[in-house]
């Protein structure tokens, strides 16, 4: 399903564009603008017909909901942010955890294609699809499937020849849907599957679960500028993939974050945060 079909009452579509790199201090921020873009799309006034958010970052690990729940979490968090000096946070979408760095693109698309809230598979497949636009003048094509020794393992992981290089997650809220991709362009993936694994060594220690917790295999994963030199920068793919919303006639314009209203939803992720935000700020004092 392309992105065009989602409005084809519609001539014009206007896509508001969100561009900003992710220092330590600004870890929920982006999650934050993503909720106040969902809440944005769902006012029958606004402007825009979707968001395009991209937000690299600075090293840090996001984990999710799922990962709070391993049994010896207090331990895992205690290798991330003490041996592994690693920020970070719990995000709001996905289930578990994934690596950000320099190397790696994160980038949310929000939608609200009318009435119906678009459903859950429709919503993959619109990335995918999107996706496979950016590869296609390179004769690449992603496939789906889960690759349960990566991780963040889910059924739309998205792999060139056999290795998976992005993930995709979603969050909803009112009619407005939320796409989240990391996608994986450069930079050591050995060592960023490697350091999700020696958390979950930390955090599970053998006990069984009745939650799947991968057991990750770094080779099971690449980087998109292992198979496409030019879409090894985050710039590169940034300017394909705005190239391939275009052609399904979307209109980019700059959108001011400054303007949207985020305070609600910073002060969610620092709630939801808490007990990380306790522990860095003791690791930070000794």
């Amino acid at each position: 399903m392309t992105l065009s079909t989602l409005y084809p009452d519609q001539s014009t579509l206007v896509l508001g564009q969100i561009d900003h790199f992710v220092d330590k201090e600004d870890f929920f921020l982006p999650f934050a603008l993503d909720d106040a873009s969902l809440h944005l799309l769902n006012q029958a006034e606004t402007t825009y017909d979707a968001i395009l958010h991209f937000w690299p970052t600075v090293p840090a690990v996001f984990l999710g909901g799922m990962d709070m729940r391993t049994p010896f979490i207090d331990q895992g968090l205690k290798f991330l942010i003490d041996k592994a000096q690693v920020p970070t946070i719990i995000r709001p979408a996905g289930g578990l955890a994934v690596v950000s760095d320099p190397g790696i693109l994160n980038f949310t698309l929000v939608l609200n294609a009318g009435d119906q809230r678009l459903p859950i598979d429709q919503a993959y497949q619109v990335m995918v699809d999107l996706m496979n636009e950016v590869l296609a003048p390179y004769d690449l094509v992603g496939k789906t499937g889960q690759v349960d020794d990566s991780y963040c393992p889910g059924a739309y992981d998205f792999s060139v020849q056999g290795k998976k290089v992005a993930g995709i997650a979603q969050r909803r809220i009112g009619q407005a849907v939320g796409i989240y991709v990391y996608v994986s362009l450069k930079g050591p993936q050995d060592q960023r599957g490697q350091l999700i694994q020696d958390f979950y060594a930390q955090a599970i220690q053998g006990q069984e679960t009745r939650t799947f917790y991968p057991q990750i295999n770094p080779d099971s994963m690449a980087n998109l500028g292992d198979f496409c030199s030019d879409l090894a920068s985050v710039s590169a793919f940034k300017q394909a993939l705005v190239k391939a919303v275009k052609a399904n006639g979307f209109s980019p314009e700059p959108l001011d974050w400054e303007q949207l209203a985020i305070d609600k939803h910073l002060e969610k992720m620092h709630k939801r945060n808490q007990k990380i935000v306790e522990m860095t700020s003791l690791a930070d004092k000794e």
